[in-house]
């Protein structure tokens, strides 16, 4: 006795492999009609989208956050060979030291650099070892924890660092001493796994492109927007209301979460169970499932992505050099004129003293 042929949904010759309803529903690629009763066929605009806007609670914790990484990563460049500078040399060289001989800006143009990369290393190097398996620990106990530690390890970096601003003799390896804090607890790098591994798991597949461009356009956007930021504010002040906005901005962020109740929590989870997991073996696993390989070369491009990202941020540094540059030096050469009028008032001041 012949059975009674399948609907066309539900024929898996016509379909071929197993499809989610949403996607026979796109209005790209259509396999197969989808059924009359399906609820992804019926939904209005208004129940797509709003529901979408309203998950992008990490996606702007993102935002922010790129934003302040971005502040730092420009003006720390220029924070290091003032220090540089001044840690050798008097403070009329440091104001026009544009104008020195080419030994004295190649060597405080090295020692910056040395220590800005020793910098650099300390925040991507541990939170790229880190982000092998954190998006697997964060499937199974949830991503809060490790969001609200990273946005501590930047608070300590950017609170630190306003401290060596301060104190402007402190010496730069306290910067990379920092700076291996927020690497350790994950950085932009472990930051941007946390949201990209959420939209994956959180979005309908029919939306998911949409959810990754946003992601993106949170890091992009935010780079540029936090380099004007940067640059605006160290034209104006210097560099502590660059550092002291971006500790606001970081602060303002850790209060979303906390209140927003951003990120994932698993009520099941224990803090033996969470230590367990990050064992060496887990470590492995976490390796061999993100450089396995996949069909059609889906972790080739998820590989590809994060380096282009990586080439994005240290073109856009390299770009405002010369920009935070002129900065520094407008702000060096009115420190030096303040002091000079104070000292030429204050000489002033003493001889009509001497000659009464």
């Amino acid at each position: 006795m012949m059975a009674s042929p399948s609907s066309p949904s539900k024929n898996p010759v016509h379909l071929g492999p197993v499809l989610e309803e949403s996607v026979a529903c796109s209005s790209s690629v259509v396999l197969a009609p989808a059924d009359e009763g399906s609820p992804e066929c019926h939904l209005t605009w208004r129940e797509r989208w709003i529901p979408f806007f309203r998950g992008l609670g990490l996606e702007s914790v993102l935002f922010l956050y790129t934003i302040t990484f971005a502040m730092r990563f420009v003006v720390t460049q220029q924070l290091f060979i003032a220090k540089s500078c001044l840690s050798a040399y008097p403070e009329d060289v440091c104001a026009t030291l544009s104008q020195q001989n080419a030994t004295v800006r190649d060597a405080v143009t090295r020692n910056a650099n040395i220590h800005n990369l020793l910098l650099v290393l300390s925040e991507f190097v541990p939170a790229a070892v880190m982000s092998v398996f954190l998006s697997s620990w964060c499937d199974k106990h949830g991503n809060r924890i490790p969001l609200l530690l990273n946005l501590c390890g930047a608070f300590v970096l950017d609170a630190g660092t306003v401290v060596t601003v301060l104190v402007f003799s402190a010496p730069m390896y306290v910067n990379v001493v920092l700076g291996l804090v927020c690497g350790v607890t994950g950085g932009l790098v472990c930051m941007t796994a946390i949201v990209e591994s959420n939209a994956s798991r959180s979005s309908r597949e029919d939306m998911r492109a949409v959810k990754f461009l946003f992601v993106m356009s949170a890091l992009l956007v935010g780079v540029q927007l936090g380099q004007l930021i940067s640059g605006e504010l160290f034209s104006a002040g210097g560099y502590l209301p660059v550092y002291c906005v971006s500790v606001g901005i970081v602060l303002f962020n850790i209060l979303m979460v906390v209140v927003f109740n951003a990120g994932t929590t698993s009520s099941t989870s224990r803090l033996r169970d969470m230590l367990k997991d990050l064992r060496m073996h887990n470590f492995k696993e976490g390796f061999d499932a993100a450089f396995g390989w996949r069909p059609h070369g889906l972790r080739h491009r998820l590989v590809l992505l994060a380096l282009s990202l990586g080439v994005i941020l240290f073109n856009a540094e390299s770009q405002c050099t010369y920009f935070t540059w002129l900065g520094s030096k407008a702000f060096l050469t009115r420190v030096t004129a303040r002091r000079n009028a104070l000292y030429r008032s204050d000489t002033y001041s003493s001889s009509r003293t001497t000659l009464n």
